[in-house]
């Protein structure tokens, strides 16, 4: 008797961030909202996860292509969630400093304006059907997981190393490797595949990419649009300075426990 596979742990997993995608995807109307922004797009990341892993037995690369719409969804809203964490970071060390940047923050509503806008246009042309399609792949059977999982890892190891200097790439590599992990062991466990480590990196190159986009975005506007002789002028460059030489320890200690994480591996 054929065994029943879509009791397996991929197929739950993927039925299980459908109920979460699809609602929120249902749920926005003519403004988007910062939180479900980030669970739409942490449910895709997820479910991107997944499709990979499924894939990588097939001979036809069609399928991923599936993953095209729901992909450029995930990159329109990227954009309204950079502008709402640089928002946030400049808030907080606004505050910190009892400083305000009147010209900076007229600049960041009127780019946040602009992002919703298109936001809510990216939700509107969606389709959904590529992605639920891709459903037949997760018929995926559990004993198989675990030792696909370890090879897929193992495979990877060259592009993890080669992206140690594209800490983006780098995050982008190994929170899919993570989504893979947490269907065969719990986040909590030390063991196998060290989620707990790996989520820690997976922090640390988050922090990184915040301060990276953020700071990105006040140089442009500096440089761009404020007149050196504004008094926020002077801010902005500090600004900038620290952010940068944050986002160089965070990167740096990130790789570091990233290589930590790979010798790991080689013990289990």
């Amino acid at each position: 008797m054929e065994k029943n596979h879509t009791t397996g742990k991929l197929y739950k997993h993927w039925q299980k961030e459908q109920r979460i995608f699809q609602p929120a995807l249902a749920g926005f109307g003519e403004k988007t909202d910062t939180h479900d922004i980030h669970t739409l797009r942490v449910s895709f990341k997820k479910l991107r996860a997944y499709t990979l892993l499924a894939c990588t037995d097939e001979q036809d690369p069609s399928p991923l292509l599936k993953l095209d719409p729901a992909e450029q969804l995930f990159n329109a809203l990227g954009k309204q969630r950079n502008v709402e964490i640089c928002r946030d970071l400049v808030n907080a060390i606004s505050k910190e400093k009892n400083k305000y940047c009147p010209g900076l923050h007229r600049y960041l509503r009127h780019q946040h304006r602009e992002a919703i806008h298109f936001s809510a246009k990216a939700i509107a042309v969606y389709e959904s059907k590529p992605l639920l399609s891709l459903k037949y792949l997760m018929e995926t059977e559990d004993g198989a997981l675990m030792k696909k999982i370890g090879e897929l890892v193992g495979a990877r190891e060259i592009n993890i190393r080669k992206a140690f200097r594209e800490p983006h790439r780098l995050r982008r590599l190994l929170k899919t490797i993570y989504y893979w992990i947490l269907l065969v062991t719990d986040e909590k466990s030390e063991g196998p595949f060290y989620p707990v480590l790996l989520h820690d990196i997976l922090l640390q190159l988050g922090r990184w990419n915040d301060l990276e986009t953020s700071r990105k975005m006040i140089r442009h506007f500096r440089k761009d649009f404020l007149p050196a002789s504004e008094t926020e002028y002077p801010f902005l460059q500090e600004t900038e300075a620290f952010f940068l030489q944050e986002q160089t320890a965070t990167g740096k200690k990130a790789i570091a426990s990233a290589k930590k994480w790979l010798e790991k591996l080689k013990t289990q």
